[in-house]
C-alpha cells in the first residue's frame, strides 16, 4: 500500500477559501494563508471513514489574493506513542524556521495540544514544526505537520519566496478537520 495519494488534492480555491472566510481570515490583508485538512482523503486511503496514521491522507493548500497550490500531507504523527502531541484543530502563524539546525522548514509555537494515551489537552508551549517525510515508508512526523519529500522543495520555495515577496514574518495556518 502506497503512503501518499496517486494525485495532489483537487479542491477549487473557493471550496478552500470558505474555510479561511469562516475562521475570520482576510486574505486580502493576509496576502498569503495556508490550510491544511485533517483527514481529507479518509475515505479513499487506508481505513475507510479513519484519518489513519502514517499516510498523506491530509492536504496543504497554500492560497494567495489570486491563485492556490494543493499539496498531500500529514498533520498526525506517524505512529501512536504515549504522549506524542498532536496540533489542535485552528488557527495559528506560520514562521521561517531551521529544522533541527539542518535545512529550511517553517514553525508555529502552540498553547494547546492533544497526547496519545492522555485525555483533554495539554497546555504550553509548544513547537509543531513543518517538514519533509518520506516517500515511500513513513510520514516522518512526531507530530509535526509533514509533506512527501518529493513535494517538500515547491512547497518550501513557494511559501518562503511568499513571505519574501510580501515581506512578511507570518504566515497563516489554518487547521480543520474534514
Amino acid at each position: 500500500m502506497s503512503i501518499k495519494p496517486q494525485s495532489r488534492p483537487k479542491a477549487s480555491r473557493d471550496e478552500i477559501l470558505k474555510y479561511l472566510v469562516a475562521a475570520g481570515v482576510d486574505l486580502a490583508k493576509e496576502k498569503v494563508a495556508v490550510v491544511g485538512i485533517r483527514g481529507y482523503y479518509k475515505d479513499t486511503m487506508g481505513t475507510p471513514f479513519v484519518n489513519d496514521r502514517n499516510l498523506y491522507d491530509d492536504a496543504f493548500f497554500v492560497l494567495t489574493e489570486t491563485g492556490m497550490t494543493a499539496f498531500n500531507g500529514n498533520v498526525d504523527p506517524s505512529k501512536f506513542r504515549k504522549g506524542i502531541a498532536s496540533l489542535v484543530a485552528g488557527l495559528y502563524r506560520l514562521v521561517k524556521h531551521r529544522h533541527k539546525g539542518k535545512y529550511d522548514a517553517l514553525t508555529i509555537v502552540v498553547d494547546t495540544v492533544t497526547r496519545d494515551g492522555q485525555a483533554g489537552t495539554d497546555k504550553g508551549h509548544h513547537a509543531i514544526n513543518f517538514h519533509y517525510g518520506g516517500d515511500f515508508t513513513t510520514t516522518g512526523s512526531e507530530g509535526c505537520q509533514t509533506l512527501p519529500k518529493s513535494q517538500w522543495p515547491e512547497y518550501q520555495h513557494l511559501v518562503y519566496g511568499l513571505m519574501d515577496k510580501f515581506k512578511l514574518a507570518s504566515v497563516a495556518y489554518l487547521l480543520v478537520e474534514n
